[in-house]
C-alpha cells in the first residue's frame, strides 16, 4: 500500500510542481495524448455504451460512464498519473468498487480491462486520504488524494 502511495505522491509532485501553487498546464497535453483511448475502445467492444462526462473545469481525469444491460458504471482515469477509480450507479447513488470487492460480472469485466491496460484501481481508503495541495475550488487543508488525482468534485 505504501509503495502505491509513493507512486501517487511522485505523480502528483511531477505533474503539479509546486503544491502550494499547482501548475495545471499538463492537462491540455495529457488530454491531447488521450492515454486511455485504447481502454475505452476495448470497453466498447465488450458491448458497453461509453459516454465521456469529463468536465475540465473541475476534473483532472477522464470521466467515463459505461452502460450495459441496464447497469451503469463510472470510471475516472487520472491525467496526473495512471490511476483510476471505479463505481456503480444505482438507486442508492454511487458505490465505489475495488477489484477485491467486485461480484457483479459486468463490473468484473471492466476491472479486468483496467488491469489489462495497466490502470490501477484505487480503493476508498487511498483516495480519501488528505493530501497537502492547494487546489482551485477547495479550502486549504480540504484536498484529498481523490481531488489531486481526479476532480475537485466529490466522488459520491
Amino acid at each position: 500500500m505504501e509503495n502505491l502511495f509513493s507512486s501517487i505522491e511522485n505523480a502528483i509532485k511531477e505533474k503539479y510542481g509546486d503544491l502550494e501553487s499547482p501548475d495545471y498546464s499538463f492537462l491540455a497535453k495529457e488530454e491531447e495524448k488521450n492515454p486511455y483511448a485504447e481502454f475505452v475502445r476495448w470497453v466498447e467492444t465488450q458491448g458497453f455504451a461509453a459516454t465521456n462526462d469529463t468536465d475540465f473545469n473541475t476534473d483532472v481525469s477522464f470521466h467515463y460512464r459505461f452502460e450495459k444491460n441496464d447497469k451503469t458504471y463510472i470510471v475516472r482515469m487520472s491525467l496526473v498519473g495512471r490511476f483510476s477509480v471505479f463505481a456503480r450507479i444505482d438507486g442508492d447513488g454511487i458505490a465505489l468498487i475495488h477489484e477485491d470487492e467486485a461480484s457483479d460480472p459486468l463490473a468484473v469485466e471492466i476491472l479486468e480491462g483496467l488491469k489489462k491496460y495497466g490502470i490501477p484501481c484505487l480503493d476508498e481508503e487511498t483516495i480519501s486520504r488528505r493530501y497537502p495541495i492547494s487546489l482551485i475550488d477547495l479550502e486549504e487543508g480540504e484536498a484529498t488524494v481523490f481531488n489531486a488525482l481526479f476532480s475537485t468534485d466529490n466522488y459520491r
